[in-house]
């Protein structure tokens, strides 16, 4: 029934199957608020978790379309872009995505049309003013690293957002691509060595999943650093 994108899925040959998901406060909320209407996991209710990354979400969409689910709850873009690959009747609900009507996954906000609905980020009209936030906090910054997974659908528009903002704040962005934890150690070890003021993150699943991560490289280079989620400032304290 749902498909989530998983730390442990860092290799695109990865799949997870697990009968029980890992400990996550947003499937903790999901399952309270399912009780909160009468559905009970094992009474009126199955919920099948699949989890990965890549190629392989194509094949854990195919695999819960094959036992027959009545509905897809999915938890990033690349997971629903997969889940409509695979069905055009199936309800998908899309349990957060990025950017929606640019990747082609639904007609417009407002009317999604065919079988998908549900929440978006669409964090790219953030982009400045997070950035503008950041600045406020360091007055200094004058050269900001922008930490970001070029794979994400998203990324290319909020890039172009954020250098629209620098340009308006007299700011030198220095872009730090990586799309696996190895990648971000040396993206952060990069905006050290280029001696940038301060660090901004894309509210996207990747820095989501590798948040502790993300926190702790931050303080260990003592970087400022503006992040698009509540759960990053909590993980920092």
């Amino acid at each position: 029934m749902l498909i989530r994108s998983s730390r442990e899925a860092c290799c695109p040959a990865h799949r997870h199957h697990p009968s029980k998901p890992p400990p996550d406060p947003w499937l903790d909320s999901f399952q309270q608020e399912l009780h909160v209407l009468g559905y009970i996991p094992g009474h009126n209710i199955a919920i099948d978790y699949r989890s990965g990354r890549g190629a392989v979400l194509d094949e854990l969409a195919r695999d819960l379309l094959v036992s027959r689910v009545d509905i897809l709850v999915t938890t990033s873009g690349p997971a629903v872009l997969a889940a409509k690959r695979q069905t055009t009747s199936v309800p998908i609900v899309m349990a957060m995505s990025g950017d929606p009507v640019g990747t082609g996954v639904v007609a417009n906000i407002a009317h999604p049309g065919e079988n998908v609905t549900g929440l978006s980020l669409m964090s790219a009209d953030l982009a400045g003013l997070r950035l503008g936030m950041l600045k406020e906090a360091v007055p200094r910054a004058r050269r900001v690293g922008v930490l970001f997974d070029p794979t994400e659908p998203p990324t290319a528009q909020e890039l172009r957002e954020t250098e629209i903002a620098a340009k308006t704040l007299a700011l030198t962005l220095e872009p730090l691509p990586a799309s696996n934890p190895d990648a971000l150690n040396q993206a952060i070890a990069k905006a050290a060595e280029l001696h940038v003021d301060a660090l901004i993150t894309f509210a996207h699943a990747f820095a989501f999943v590798n948040r502790a991560q993300i926190i702790s490289l931050s303080g260990q280079h003592r970087l400022p650093a503006m992040y698009g989620w509540r759960e990053f400032a909590e993980g920092a304290v």
